[in-house]
């Protein structure tokens, strides 16, 4: 309240020369504010009291300021940092602040704009990062790992990162550069999807619009019934399911769009410093492909978004562990080339190749192909895995049967040898599956030409029996009925006679006789309804000898004689 100093203790006296001498420095000290305008802000101020002294000779206080194992915690969405020092230091202390929040490596910030630039996937990826799932887990240990404070804000679509433990500048610029190289790695590992509606004139949608945009964006187009033109309950909209990259899933949305209004589309993969000039050459390249505008034609220079392993991200969703895969050899772009005449866009791509071969000659090929199976089918694991391995990014054109190959000087050559040595192996692979599919095929031939015969001579075996059975009855009646029909109350048949003590016979399906059998062991069969009714059966005295045809007659007529 009396505004003084006590001193006390050993070397009073040099302490309160020292005192008095910063208190006269300070009588010229002034004061600044700068404004916090939101919750991040807040946080970053909080942290930054020991920079801002070392590099400024400059203290500051906060509005919200609050210890740091609370600052993570700050609710207030603004307020005001106070600067106070020398005057000659407060505008550069100013500076400094601004530059903290905007991402600055001295004062120990960085920042990662544009999170989903243009794909309008930025949302979804930051709220991802902030939350609790594999990517969110992974958010966290870069924090703790690397010992920074990592904000999404997902207004801004922007990450910053800011190092919280004091070293040298150099080593908190790497500190933020190796944080920032891994939420990078993060984000490109996210696996997103997008359904695009298919019009109705486009359906079904043919097979060539589903190559394209999986051959030429890595991702994994999947229709409905409905955009296939299969039979659906009314009111399901026909549309097609894509899965990647957010990048690559963007791309492949604007590439079909045109395609379904009726566009011709081509694409060729070219280095990343050809397509954006910045390649010694590279400059009449790039004013090429803005004078086929005036062909009519509509050219899109899109950086390839790294090549999202579907596999690996089936395997994350399910709490796996996937392998880690190799990382993509070479950084390009893809010139994507609109138009509505397809003849025109076709030369246009040829010129395109033929110059791209004529400025860089090491470092672009192209190998024909026999089979393009082997390098579409399982996810396009033999083109992925291949690229990596060599050096190059190559691209499937199913249209022209050929892998273009991208990369630098001997990789080139030695992917051009390599990828013909696969094609090899692929096409006897094809040969010996396509044999394999024949007898495959051949061997269901027979076998259902077998169960048809089988049947044949099966229902020509019924036909026969029951032929055979009412023969039987019908000489049975002629026999029995006229004589016999008024003495049925004093005659017994031999076949409903218990005296008679003959045994039974029955004609089986291949018309032989079967028998003798006693009386249980035929009723327990008739009981358990072994004989279908149409079965000729007899009954015979063994001292008068087999039966003959005439003694047969069918079981129905012998059990609606019981009955009677």
């Amino acid at each position: 309240s009396d505004r003084q100093l006590v001193v006390k203790g050993p070397g009073t006296p040099a302490i309160k020369e020292v005192v008095e001498a910063a208190i006269k420095e300070s009588e010229a000290f002034e004061e600044t504010i700068v404004e916090i305008t939101n919750r991040d802000d807040a946080v970053v101020a909080s942290r930054l009291r020991q920079r801002l002294r070392q590099n400024f000779n400059v203290d500051s206080w906060s509005d919200v300021d609050r210890d740091d194992s609370k600052a993570l915690e700050a609710t207030a969405t603004s307020g005001n940092l106070h600067l106070i020092g020398p005057p000659d230091a407060l505008p550069r202390a100013v500076k400094g602040v601004q530059q903290a929040y905007e991402g600055s490596s001295r004062m120990g910030t960085m920042m990662i704009r544009d999170i989903g630039q243009g794909t309008g996937f930025g949302e979804l990826l930051l709220s991802r990062l902030a939350g609790r799932g594999q990517a969110g887990q992974v958010f966290k240990q870069i924090r703790q790992k690397h010992n920074v404070l990592l904000q999404a804000n997902l207004e801004r679509k922007t990450i910053r990162i800011m190092a919280l433990g004091e070293a040298e500048e150099g080593s908190v610029s790497k500190t933020l550069q190796a944080a920032k190289a891994e939420v990078l790695e993060v984000l490109d590992t996210q696996v997103v999807q997008k359904s695009v509606e298919v019009p109705r004139s486009a359906v079904p949608v043919p097979v060539e619009f589903l190559h394209l945009v999986s051959d030429y964006n890595s991702v994994g187009p999947v229709p409905n019934e409905a955009a296939l033109g299969g039979e659906v309950e009314s009111g399901v909209v026909p549309e097609i399911c894509l899965r990647g990259h957010a990048e690559s899933v963007w791309q492949a949305s604007v590439v079909l769009e045109r395609l379904f209004e009726g566009q011709s589309v081509v694409c060729v993969q070219v280095h990343l410093d050809h397509g954006n000039g910045r390649a010694k050459g590279a400059a009449s390249f790039t004013a090429r492909l803005k004078q086929l505008g005036s062909k009519g034609l509509v050219v899109e220079n899109w950086k390839s978004p790294k090549d999202v392993n579907l596999d690996e991200d089936d395997q994350r969703q399910a709490g796996q562990e996937p392998e880690k895969s190799e990382k993509n050899a070479v950084a390009t772009s893809r010139v994507w080339i609109f138009g509505p005449d397809a003849g025109k866009v076709h030369e246009a791509q040829e010129e395109v190749q033929r110059m791209l071969t004529l400025l860089f000659p090491q470092q672009y090929g192209k190998v024909s192909i026999r089979h393009a199976r082997p390098w579409s089918d399982n996810r396009y694991a033999l083109l992925k895995s291949r690229q990596a391995h060599w050096g190059c990014k190559l691209l499937l054109d199913r249209r022209n049967m050929l892998i273009s190959i991208c990369g630098s000087g001997d990789a080139v050559k030695r992917a051009k040898e390599l990828v013909q040595e696969v094609d090899e192996e692929a096409a006897e692979s094809e040969a010996a599956r396509l044999a394999e599919e024949k007898a495959r095929k051949e061997e269901e031939e027979r076998a259902a030409a077998a169960r048809s015969e089988a049947e044949r001579l099966a229902a020509e075996a019924e036909a026969a029996a029951r032929a055979f059975a009412a023969d039987a009855e019908e000489q049975w009646r002629q026999r029995e009925a006229p004589a016999r029909a008024p003495r049925w109350a004093d005659e017994v048949s031999p076949l409903d006679d218990p005296c008679y003590g003959g045994v039974w016979y029955y004609v089986d399906d291949s018309y032989t006789i079967q028998g003798p059998f006693p009386d249980e062991l035929m009723e327990q069969w008739y009981l358990e309804d072994w004989f279908p009714s149409y079965v000729p059966v007899a009954k015979k005295h063994p001292r008068d000898g087999l039966p003959g045809l005439h003694d047969f007659v069918p079981l129905s007529a012998l059990e609606s004689r019981y009955r009677s």
